[in-house]
Protein backbone atom coordinates (compact mmCIF):
# COMPACT_ATOMS: atom_id res chain seq x y z
CA UNK A 1 0.00 0.00 0.00
CA UNK A 2 1.28 3.46 -0.82
CA UNK A 3 0.09 6.72 1.34
CA UNK A 4 0.57 9.64 -0.18
CA UNK A 5 -0.33 11.81 2.77
CA UNK A 6 1.48 14.58 5.21
CA UNK A 7 0.25 12.34 8.20
CA UNK A 8 1.14 8.64 8.91
CA UNK A 9 -2.85 8.30 10.07
CA UNK A 10 -0.76 5.58 11.91
CA UNK A 11 -2.35 6.57 15.70
CA UNK A 12 -4.38 4.71 18.04
CA UNK A 13 -6.89 5.30 20.53
CA UNK A 14 -3.99 4.85 23.30
CA UNK A 15 -1.45 7.57 21.26
CA UNK A 16 -4.26 9.90 19.28
CA UNK A 17 -3.64 13.31 21.21
CA UNK A 18 -7.11 14.02 19.49
CA UNK A 19 -9.13 10.67 19.17
CA UNK A 20 -10.24 11.32 15.21
CA UNK A 21 -10.15 8.22 13.90
CA UNK A 22 -9.49 9.53 10.74
CA UNK A 23 -5.71 9.80 12.19
CA UNK A 24 -6.40 5.97 12.69
CA UNK A 25 -6.87 4.36 9.43
CA UNK A 26 -3.34 2.90 9.08
CA UNK A 27 -3.57 1.58 12.92
CA UNK A 28 -6.70 -0.34 11.54
CA UNK A 29 -5.57 -1.81 8.55
CA UNK A 30 -2.74 -2.64 10.59
CA UNK A 31 -4.35 -4.58 13.24
CA UNK A 32 -3.36 -2.60 16.05
CA UNK A 33 -6.62 -2.07 17.02
CA UNK A 34 -9.45 -4.35 18.52
CA UNK A 35 -12.04 -3.09 16.00
CA UNK A 36 -10.45 -4.74 12.95
CA UNK A 37 -8.39 -7.81 12.24
CA UNK A 38 -4.81 -6.88 9.81
CA UNK A 39 -5.78 -6.46 6.34
CA UNK A 40 -2.11 -4.96 5.95
CA UNK A 41 1.04 -6.47 7.09
CA UNK A 42 2.68 -3.31 8.36
CA UNK A 43 5.64 -3.93 6.00
CA UNK A 44 4.00 -3.49 3.25
CA UNK A 45 2.83 0.02 4.05
CA UNK A 46 5.07 2.58 2.09
CA UNK A 47 4.37 6.40 3.82
CA UNK A 48 5.68 8.70 1.42
CA UNK A 49 5.03 12.69 1.66
CA UNK A 50 5.00 12.61 5.34
CA UNK A 51 5.97 15.16 7.67
CA UNK A 52 3.21 15.60 10.34
CA UNK A 53 3.59 13.03 12.68
CA UNK A 54 2.28 12.43 16.65
CA UNK A 55 4.80 10.88 18.93
CA UNK A 56 3.18 8.01 19.77
CA UNK A 57 2.31 7.12 15.88
CA UNK A 58 6.38 8.17 15.18
CA UNK A 59 7.17 5.39 17.97
CA UNK A 60 4.62 3.01 16.54
CA UNK A 61 6.06 3.28 12.97
CA UNK A 62 9.49 3.02 13.78
CA UNK A 63 9.11 0.10 16.01
CA UNK A 64 7.22 -1.64 13.46
CA UNK A 65 9.60 -0.81 11.17
CA UNK A 66 7.27 0.86 8.48
CA UNK A 67 8.63 2.66 5.39
CA UNK A 68 8.08 6.39 6.43
CA UNK A 69 9.57 9.04 4.15
CA UNK A 70 9.39 13.00 4.34
CA UNK A 71 8.64 15.15 0.90
CA UNK A 72 12.58 15.11 0.51
CA UNK A 73 13.53 11.80 0.98
CA UNK A 74 10.67 10.82 -1.54
CA UNK A 75 12.21 12.93 -3.77
CA UNK A 76 15.53 11.85 -3.21
CA UNK A 77 14.88 8.05 -3.35
CA UNK A 78 12.23 7.62 -5.55
CA UNK A 79 13.56 5.43 -8.59
CA UNK A 80 14.02 3.02 -5.18
CA UNK A 81 11.35 3.49 -3.18
CA UNK A 82 8.88 3.21 -6.47
CA UNK A 83 11.48 -0.43 -7.21
CA UNK A 84 10.72 -1.33 -3.63
CA UNK A 85 6.74 -1.51 -3.84
CA UNK A 86 4.79 -4.99 -4.58
CA UNK A 87 3.67 -6.13 -8.09
CA UNK A 88 -0.13 -5.38 -6.77
CA UNK A 89 -0.30 -1.96 -4.89
CA UNK A 90 -3.27 0.16 -3.15
CA UNK A 91 -2.83 4.06 -3.63
CA UNK A 92 -4.51 6.42 -1.35
CA UNK A 93 -3.61 9.79 -1.99
CA UNK A 94 -4.53 12.25 0.71
CA UNK A 95 -4.77 15.77 -0.71
CA UNK A 96 -2.87 17.75 1.67
CA UNK A 97 0.29 15.47 0.64
CA UNK A 98 0.75 18.70 -1.69
CA UNK A 99 1.77 22.35 -1.25
CA UNK A 100 -1.31 24.00 0.80
CA UNK A 101 -0.93 26.06 -2.34
CA UNK A 102 -1.34 23.33 -4.62
CA UNK A 103 -4.11 21.89 -2.91
CA UNK A 104 -5.94 24.71 -0.59
CA UNK A 105 -9.16 22.84 -0.24
CA UNK A 106 -8.09 20.48 2.49
CA UNK A 107 -8.82 20.47 6.33
CA UNK A 108 -5.35 19.57 7.90
CA UNK A 109 -3.12 21.63 5.28
CA UNK A 110 0.87 20.92 6.17
CA UNK A 111 3.73 23.59 3.93
CA UNK A 112 6.51 22.07 2.77
CA UNK A 113 4.06 19.24 0.46
CA UNK A 114 5.07 18.24 -3.05
CA UNK A 115 4.52 19.98 -6.15
CA UNK A 116 1.23 19.13 -8.49
CA UNK A 117 3.69 18.09 -11.29
CA UNK A 118 5.54 15.83 -9.13
CA UNK A 119 2.50 14.27 -7.72
CA UNK A 120 0.73 13.42 -11.28
CA UNK A 121 4.63 12.24 -12.24
CA UNK A 122 4.64 9.65 -9.04
CA UNK A 123 1.45 8.33 -9.16
CA UNK A 124 1.63 7.88 -13.35
CA UNK A 125 4.57 6.04 -12.17
CA UNK A 126 2.99 3.94 -9.86
CA UNK A 127 0.75 3.09 -12.25
CA UNK A 128 3.44 1.82 -15.16
CA UNK A 129 5.15 0.32 -13.01
CA UNK A 130 2.53 -1.60 -10.95
CA UNK A 131 -0.88 -2.88 -11.20
CA UNK A 132 -2.82 -0.64 -9.18
CA UNK A 133 -5.22 -2.76 -7.21
CA UNK A 134 -7.54 0.62 -5.75
CA UNK A 135 -7.23 3.93 -5.74
CA UNK A 136 -8.78 6.09 -2.91
CA UNK A 137 -8.85 10.31 -3.18
CA UNK A 138 -9.19 11.67 -0.07
CA UNK A 139 -9.32 15.05 1.86
CA UNK A 140 -10.87 17.01 -0.83
CA UNK A 141 -13.07 19.87 1.35
CA UNK A 142 -14.55 21.85 -1.96
CA UNK A 143 -15.87 24.38 0.86
CA UNK A 144 -12.24 25.27 1.87
CA UNK A 145 -11.09 25.01 -2.19
CA UNK A 146 -9.52 28.10 -3.73
CA UNK A 147 -10.61 28.31 -7.92
CA UNK A 148 -10.86 24.56 -8.00
CA UNK A 149 -7.31 23.93 -7.36
CA UNK A 150 -7.89 20.72 -4.96
CA UNK A 151 -11.14 19.20 -7.19
CA UNK A 152 -8.77 19.14 -10.19
CA UNK A 153 -6.02 17.88 -8.98
CA UNK A 154 -7.91 15.14 -7.14
CA UNK A 155 -9.77 14.29 -10.80
CA UNK A 156 -6.25 14.49 -12.39
CA UNK A 157 -4.69 12.24 -10.04
CA UNK A 158 -7.27 9.46 -10.78
CA UNK A 159 -7.19 10.12 -14.62
CA UNK A 160 -3.21 9.96 -14.20
CA UNK A 161 -3.89 6.28 -12.63
CA UNK A 162 -6.34 5.01 -14.20
CA UNK A 163 -4.15 6.55 -17.95
CA UNK A 164 -1.49 4.37 -16.55
CA UNK A 165 -3.24 1.57 -16.28
CA UNK A 166 -4.72 1.36 -19.44
CA UNK A 167 -1.63 1.89 -21.22
CA UNK A 168 0.32 -0.76 -19.25
CA UNK A 169 -2.81 -3.10 -20.11
CA UNK A 170 -2.86 -2.27 -23.99
CA UNK A 171 1.52 -1.47 -24.70
CA UNK A 172 1.70 -5.22 -24.86
CA UNK A 173 -1.34 -5.65 -27.10
CA UNK A 174 0.20 -3.08 -29.21
CA UNK A 175 4.00 -4.86 -29.24
CA UNK A 176 2.29 -8.06 -30.45
CA UNK A 177 0.25 -6.35 -33.38
CA UNK A 178 -3.23 -5.99 -32.22
CA UNK A 179 -5.17 -3.37 -33.70
CA UNK A 180 -6.01 -1.54 -30.39
CA UNK A 181 -9.48 0.44 -31.23
CA UNK A 182 -10.86 1.79 -28.26
CA UNK A 183 -9.10 5.44 -27.46
CA UNK A 184 -6.91 5.47 -24.43
CA UNK A 185 -8.45 7.21 -21.55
Amino acid sequence: MVWLDAHGDFNTPVTSPSGNPHGMVLALLAGLTPYLPQAVPPWRLHLWGVRDLDPGERSLLTALGVEVRDVDATRAEWPGLLRAVGRDVLVSFDCDCCQPDVAPGTMTPVANGFERAEVLRMVRQIGEARRVLALDVVELHPDRDREDRTAELARDVALAAVRARVRARVAPLVAAGAAVTAPLV
